[in-house]
């Protein structure tokens, strides 16, 4: 609508309302990036981006147009896929990789893990066992939820 405007009042130069009219979508297709600013706290702000994606409320183009220099997604990702495809020529990996995060080894199905107690050393049905910080300031944020 704004590019329209601007062409009808001969606002931007170099471009004629015939021009304009004949390919509206070649000047149309313009994506606006504005410009992207620094980071207070990196190791936060990542972090919310990522579960902001995870939880449907942004995308990745959206937070790469935000932090990323004026980088566009497909940039991005290209320059990704080069540098993995890179790596893996030269037999490199990284704790950057995709799946460096994953355990070596995956856990036959229907087998407990094992750091798992057997089933007899388990808590009784209905009493709830939390074994480290995190999972119990996470049960008592959904205590306080439910209550």
């Amino acid at each position: 609508m704004w590019m329209q405007q601007a062409v009808f009042a001969h606002a931007i130069p170099g471009i004629s309302v015939q021009e304009y009219l004949a390919d509206r979508e070649k000047f149309e297709a313009v994506k606006f990036k504005p410009r992207g600013w620094g980071w207070v706290d990196p190791t936060k702000e990542v972090a919310a981006y990522k579960e902001a994606i995870k939880a449907n409320l942004t995308t990745q183009t959206r937070v790469i147009s935000m932090t990323g220099g004026g980088d566009d997604i497909e940039e991005v990702l290209e320059e990704r896929r080069s540098e993995l495809d890179l790596a893996d020529s030269l037999d490199l990996t990284s704790d950057v990789d995709p799946g460096a995060d994953q355990p070596a080894e995956q856990q036959p199905p229907g087998e407990p893990p094992a750091d798992e107690p057997p089933a007899d050393e388990k808590s009784p049905p209905g009493e709830k066992v939390v074994a480290d910080d995190d999972q119990q300031q996470e049960e008592q944020q959904r205590m306080r939820v439910v209550k």
